[in-house]
């Protein structure tokens, strides 16, 4: 459990450090570009994943066959959304 904390806690330094870098180098005009961008970038994603993951992990567990049919499916429902 230390071990998680610890990188947790360097991802979040990390993630700060590079935010910052990003400011600086773009500048305020490019950096809004920028957070515009990730923000419908991040709400894309969630609209595609749309549960798909899980119900995926659901399938393959409870099921000792058919999983590439479902692992078929899912991407081809990710690939058209």
């Amino acid at each position: 459990m230390s071990i998680l904390a610890v990188s947790q806690a360097l991802m979040w330094v990390a993630a700060i450090l590079f935010t910052i870098a990003q400011a600086t180098y773009l500048g305020p005009a490019r950096f809004g570009e920028l957070s515009v961008a990730l923000s419908y970038a991040a709400l894309l994603a969630v609209l595609v994943e749309f549960g798909l993951g899980t119900q995926l992990t659901r399938l393959v567990s409870q099921r000792a066959s058919g999983h590439e049919e479902a692992l078929a499916a899912t991407d081809l429902i990710k690939g058209a959304l």
